[in-house]
């Protein structure tokens, strides 16, 4: 893996298009062990603490212009609405949730961002792997509300819209409600 990166970090250095990428921890969540690992593996833990990173790429468009994407900035306080996550925190009670969110808490992709000495406003793209667990209204802004980086565009692929538009019974535990 390590000889592999090397070799993929110097691709992409002589592609002379990607300027830079920072990785930045946003989250660490318990997430079922059987969910992780596919039954591939077994364990008597029922959850794995799963960390949730956010990445800052500065790149070159075919136009010559530098650029900002930030991927998978997720706004980790409205994502804990998801369903599946609000019930796991139900059932643990607040005295130990309330531990477990604070013990676990990280900076958010704008603290990121301004540690990296880069403005909310100077984001050109956002993207995620996926769109299940996300609410982009504070990221992305609404009709009522200027979002965290008011200059970014959505990237999303076709599948994850269509999943969108008919979201199965079965995926509404993945999904916030209203986002």
């Amino acid at each position: 893996v390590r000889r592999g990166a090397r070799r993929l970090r110097e691709r992409l250095l002589e592609s002379g298009r990607v300027a830079g990428v920072r990785t930045s921890d946003l989250s660490a969540l318990p997430y079922p062990t059987s969910f992780a690992f596919g039954g591939a593996a077994t364990s008597p833990l029922p959850y794995i603490v799963m960390t949730n990173r956010m990445q800052i790429v500065r790149f070159v468009a075919p136009n010559g212009e530098r650029r900002i994407l930030l991927f998978n900035p997720t706004d980790v306080e409205r994502a804990a609405e998801t369903p599946f996550f609000r019930r796991l925190q139900d059932g643990m009670g607040e005295l130990v949730s309330g531990r477990v969110r604070k013990l676990l808490e990280k900076p958010t992709p704008v603290q990121h961002l301004e540690a990296a000495g880069i403005a909310p406003e100077a984001v050109d793209y956002v993207a995620f792997d996926h769109l299940h667990t996300q609410d982009l209204r504070r990221t992305l802004g609404t009709a009522e509300a200027r979002g965290r980086f008011p200059n970014a565009k959505l990237l999303v692929s076709r599948p994850e819209i269509d999943i969108l538009r008919e979201l199965h019974p079965l995926q509404r535990a993945w999904f916030v409600k209203d986002a």
